[in-house]
């Protein structure tokens, strides 16, 4: 698990969808620092559109591109990771490009 923030399971309602975050604030579920032999992972940055308003988790458009590449990729397992936060600014993403 990452994190140690204090906001595992908070949620905001929107277009009546609940919009659930994992303990260090992203639009996704909980994942290990470590990655996972055999496993891709794709980081999302990006913006509202990315985050997902208005739909369910399962919806975002990184989880259905994780469902769709899982169900092409036989020999590899595909982790996309949203991280973008329910904030306006675009800080977060600036920060993680300007440490790749």
């Amino acid at each position: 698990m990452v994190g140690g923030l204090t906001l595992s399971g908070r949620t905001h309602l929107a277009a009546r969808v609940d919009h659930t975050h994992n303990s260090v604030g992203w639009r996704d579920r909980e994942h290990d620092l470590e990655k996972p032999n055999g496993t891709v992972r794709i980081l999302g940055l990006g913006d509202s559109y990315l985050w997902g308003q208005g739909v369910h988790l399962e919806d975002t458009l990184l989880a259905r591109l994780e469902d769709r590449l899982d169900l092409e990729m036989v020999d590899v397992r595909v982790e996309a990771i949203n991280t973008r936060t329910n904030e306006r600014t675009l800080w977060w993403p600036t920060l993680c490009m300007s440490r790749s």
